[in-house]
C-alpha cells in the first residue's frame, strides 16, 4: 500500500489543483457516524433510522448560524433496539 501510495503522489503533475481530489488514504479514513439531525429548538427527543448498536455513543452538539458548535449535556448510547 505504501508503495502505491509513493508511486501513485509522486508521478502526479506539479501545479493548483493537477491532482483529483478525495483520492489519497488521509483523504478518507473510514466511515464516518456523525447523524445530522434539524431542529427548531422546541425539543430534545432525538429518533435515528435504525437503533445504534450497543457500543455506539452519540455526542449532542448545537450549530450556530456562525458555524460554531456548542456541546450539550445529552449523549445518546445504543442498546440495540431503541431508535
Amino acid at each position: 500500500m505504501a508503495e502505491q501510495w509513493s508511486q501513485d503522489y509522486y508521478s502526479q503533475e506539479a501545479g493548483w489543483d493537477k491532482a483529483g481530489w478525495y483520492d489519497f488514504p488521509w483523504d478518507n479514513y473510514g466511515d464516518s457516524r456523525v447523524k445530522a439531525f434539524r431542529a427548531d429548538g422546541s425539543t430534545a427527543a432525538y429518533t435515528f433510522d435504525t437503533a445504534p448498536a450497543t457500543s455506539e455513543v452519540y455526542q449532542v452538539y448545537l450549530t450556530q448560524d456562525d458555524s460554531t458548535r456548542k456541546k450539550l449535556s445529552d449523549v445518546i448510547r445504543g442498546d440495540g433496539s431503541t431508535a
